[in-house]
């Protein structure tokens, strides 16, 4: 049940209709208030004192209502036209896993819940209007007030929509998204060393198909010190797993383990959700690396600037754990390790798809060089696993390098740098 509502929050916060639904019943209680107001003395002392805030005649006050409803109508209409545009664009140029990030940007949405909360609200106050009694005069002027307030909105919202769709901002809003995660991730990781599988006898097989999305970490390490349990969750965050596949080892399966309430504490999802972490960050460049590079888009400006960013995060990646363990307390037994990718599984898979796609590309060639030259200036000239899977790569990119540039002194630059000399500089 915990569960539940756990998926059942996160599910509505990421929602695109969560802060429009919040702005607009915020509008739509401002104009309760407003015609709740309009029959207190007090708002008739106040159009006494201020006898042009009145409006005598009904039907002006019904034509000022229509204008502000169509033309808000209309920038409505607008904005979730530019919103779908945007998408469109940014699925097919950059990469469709973009999409989440872009709708559930804030300020779109407030956008968007201001439009609807105001056409509410000019509705509502049109159905108040009575032919008999005077208009509600207070609340037409705060309409007013919104219609104009809605231009500036509509100005901002062309601004950040038209700044949203840049590559430079999108690529670079990954890379501090990811390099956020990884932060955190150091300063969450207690340091407490993983635990071997030698050690767990007792293997769990996953109960239903999906996405691994995590575990209620609380809950399963209270499940875990109640039953003196060492485990390890054998997927990685983010990766597909089976029925019946290996979820977790434990050191044992005690009689009075509820399974049910146990497999609870694992999240699930049917869809490959965009996650805000570290490898999500990585993989999310290179797609937009590649997809730059394909022939139908062919943008190198764009994959370049991809590479540098993932250069950033693989300097700063070297450095994280490979994977987490948590601890009930310093005096219970109970631990829980979680797998994750580590740095030469994470590195491996995004140079295969950069050299597929960019080793006929001399230029970025060039820069995957230069990247993996300042990968091994950080990890030492020594015998570290590190060190060693840049050398791997270094020599698929000279193979590669053979096969697919056929100029011999586009090859020659490229030998040099990957042999560590110096590109000399040009003379003016």
């Amino acid at each position: 049940m915990n569960n539940l509502l756990e998926r059942f929050k996160k599910n509505l916060f990421s929602s695109i209709a969560f802060y429009p639904t919040i702005v607009a019943v915020l509008l739509v209680s401002l104009g309760v208030a407003l015609l709740a107001l309009e029959r207190t003395e007090f708002i008739q002392d106040v159009y006494a004192l201020f006898p042009f805030l009145v409006l005598k005649d009904s039907a002006t006050a019904r034509s000022i209502l229509t204008a502000l409803t169509g033309g808000v109508f209309s920038l409505l209409v607008f904005s979730f036209s530019m919103v779908m545009i945007v998408l469109n664009q940014a699925s097919n140029n950059f990469s469709p896993r973009l999409l989440p990030g872009l709708i559930s940007e804030k300020n779109h949405q407030f956008v968007l819940g201001s439009y609807i909360g105001f056409l509410a609200y000019c509705l509502m106050v049109l159905s108040w209007i009575e032919e008999d009694a005077g208009p509600p005069s207070i609340a037409v002027l705060m309409a007013v007030l919104g219609g104009i307030t809605s231009l500036g909105v509509f100005i901002f919202f062309i601004n950040r929509i038209s700044a949203a769709i840049r590559i430079d901002n999108i690529v670079y809003r990954i890379y501090q998204s990811a390099r956020i995660a990884a932060v955190r991730r150091q300063k969450n990781d207690p340091g407490k060393p993983m635990v071997s599988t030698s050690d767990l006898p007792v293997v769990l097989p996953a109960r239903s198909n999906g996405f691994f999305q995590g575990i209620n970490k609380n809950r399963l390490l209270r499940i875990a010190n109640e039953h003196h349990l060492r485990l390890r969750i054998v997927p990685v965050i983010g990766t597909m797993v089976l029925e019946g596949e290996v979820l977790c080892k434990l050191n044992q399966l005690p009689d009075g383990l509820d399974l049910d309430e146990f497999f609870d504490c694992f999240y699930y999802n049917e869809k490959d959700l965009p996650l805000d972490d570290f490898d999500a960050g990585i993989r999310h460049l290179t797609e937009i690396a590649v997809r730059a590079m394909s022939p139908g888009i062919n943008d190198p400006a764009t994959a370049v600037s991809a590479i540098d960013y993932l250069t950033g995060l693989f300097l700063f990646g070297t450095n994280l754990p490979g994977a987490e363990s948590f601890e009930y307390s310093d005096e219970s037994e109970a631990v829980v390790s979680i797998s994750s990718f580590s740095f030469k599984e994470r590195f491996r898979e995004s140079m295969a798809y950069l050299r597929l796609y960019c080793s006929h590309d001399v230029n970025l060639v060039l820069k995957l060089i230069e990247m993996l030259n300042r990968l091994e200036m950080k990890a030492g000239t020594g015998s570290s696993s590190i060190s060693i899977v840049i050398a791997s790569e270094k020599e698929n990119l000279r193979a590669d390098l053979d096969r697919n540039i056929k100029n011999k002194a586009d090859v020659q630059v490229a030998m040099e740098l990957l042999n560590g000399i110096e590109k000399p500089e040009s003379k003016s």
